[in-house]
């Protein structure tokens, strides 16, 4: 079973401070009470010694999600390794209901700090039936029903994917030559027939026209079908062509189209060297050189017809297409967004943690260790119960504002140039991660002292409150 499955439909949701726990909720009942326990999941795995209790729950070492679950543990264990902060324990996790019961009664009674995990989606269901928990959880994917208080869901959605690519999108086609006074600019939007680029397709479209932008609904293409259908891909006339599926949708696409204009070329944004690259005569190909980022780009004529090419974009779904270093030259000028982690090497967040080699040096697998690690770090902001956070993760910038029900992750633009995947515009800048100093949940005020009889009486210290976040429940995601 593709690891990715398991991840593709995933929303941020919020977890909660409130002390009061709803009596239905089986996950908030003492030992020996409340709804019946199966049997406790498998401890197979502790280390840290950090002065907060972390457990993981992921899928078991054997079975359909076993490459995905070691994954996820090796990108835990090396955040831990180097951020400490916690001491983790990691069980062997099989989606069962019952098995949640007696592990939340467990873990309270333990002073468990905070739960990670499931990371199926059937898992992440399971929990969510059964009302908010007793311990602030990290669920690692987006459950078909509402989640209760007390739960973040962070993964790697599709749907947050295209979103962000839309907003770019949007942008370079709006900048394009030749746009003043005309209509929001016109995306065709092509998809594979499978369940994740249908999703993927459907959310684009979504926020494209959210944006403003001319789409009509996406049309479905087999890599070997597109060759017969070039006449009526250039009949749509569009600014930019988005493309739902593996290297080969994508690859076919192209070559329907010709040439594509570079989305950074034609906008002028700044590529970061490739491996090997960044000498005068690649930017120069690139159309960067001598300050002309035009140069590389067509400027008469409407996108789709004669002259301008339109910009071509794709998905994550293309990463395998790379696994082991390979270069694919054809995709050259395609773009897409990616996480720091596979894009951007000589990012400060990325380069401070080990390069998993081996068994996961594929792109799904390297994606699944990555949110590993940032499950670490989220887990121990939750831990001391921060009421907001800031993450330059090493699968984008991750940010909880205390508010509403929502991590927002940002991941990086990027292009195939080369035949290689970078990084086409720096992120934000980065400062030193603090020292991991956890928040006391109470401050005492301190007690009053008595005034002198001539002096003024002193005002009141006021007790020092950390706010708390919302603890609205969330609306069901639709899809991951």
């Amino acid at each position: 079973m593709n690891p990715i499955a398991a991840l593709s439909s995933i929303a941020a949701g919020l977890f909660g401070l409130a002390l009061a726990l709803p009596g239905g909720s089986a996950l908030a009942q003492p030992a020996g009470g409340g709804a019946s326990a199966g049997r406790l999941p498998a401890l197979v795995e502790t280390y840290g010694n950090g002065p907060h209790r972390a457990a993981l729950l992921a899928p078991p070492r054997n079975g359909d999600f076993a490459r995905a679950s070691s994954a996820l543990r090796a990108g835990f264990r090396a955040a831990a390794d180097r951020d400490g902060g916690l001491s983790v324990e990691v069980y062997d996790f099989t989606d069962d209901a019952g098995a949640l019961v007696a592990a939340y009664r467990e873990f309270a009674a333990r002073g468990v700090a905070v739960v990670v995990g499931p990371l199926t989606r059937n898992g992440v269901n399971a929990l969510a039936s059964q009302g908010q928990p007793a311990i602030p959880t990290l669920a690692l994917n987006q459950p078909d029903v509402p989640l209760p208080p007390d739960i973040l869901v962070f993964g790697l959605p599709i749907e947050g994917e295209m979103q962000q690519l839309a907003r770019v999108a949007f942008e370079d086609a709006s900048a394009r030559p030749n746009r003043a006074g005309r209509e929001g600019p016109r995306a065709l939007v092509v998809s594979a027939p499978s369940p994740l680029a249908r999703r993927g397709a459907s959310a684009f479209v979504m926020h494209w026209r959210m944006l403003g932008g001319q789409t009509d609904l996406p049309v479905e293409f087999e890599p070997r079908a597109v060759a017969g259908m070039r006449a009526e891909l250039a009949a749509a006339n569009a600014d930019a062509v988005v493309v739902l599926g593996g290297a080969d949708l994508v690859r076919a696409v192209k070559a329907a189209f010709g040439t594509v204009a570079s989305a950074a070329s034609a906008t002028g944004t700044r590529l970061l060297p490739a491996a090997g690259a960044g000498s005068p005569a690649t930017a120069a190909a690139s159309g960067m050189a001598n300050g002309n980022p035009l140069a590389a780009a067509e400027t008469t004529g409407r996108a789709g017809g004669a002259g301008v090419k339109p910009l071509l974009y794709a998905s994550s779904m293309i990463g395998p297409a790379f696994d082991g270093e390979r270069r694919v030259p054809e995709l050259d000028g395609v773009f897409l967004m990616q996480m720091p982690w596979l894009v951007w090497p000589e990012h400060p967040a990325v380069m401070g943690y080990p390069r998993p080699s081996g068994p996961f040096a594929n792109a799904e697998l390297q994606r699944l260790y990555a949110l590993g690690i940032d499950a670490f770090r989220v887990a121990r902001e939750m831990a001391v119960r921060r009421p907001a956070f800031e993450i330059d993760g090493v699968t984008g910038r991750l940010s909880f504002d205390g508010s509403g029900n929502r991590l927002e992750r940002s991941t990086v633009p990027s292009e195939v140039r080369d035949g290689g995947l970078v990084a086409r515009v720096p992120a934000p800048l980065l400062q030193p991660a603090p020292a991991f100093v956890p928040v006391p949940a109470f401050v005492p005020a301190p007690a009053p002292t008595a005034a002198p009889a001539t002096a003024p009486v002193p005002m009141p210290v006021p007790v020092p409150q950390f706010p708390s976040p919302s603890l609205d429940q969330p609306a069901a995601d639709a899809s991951g």
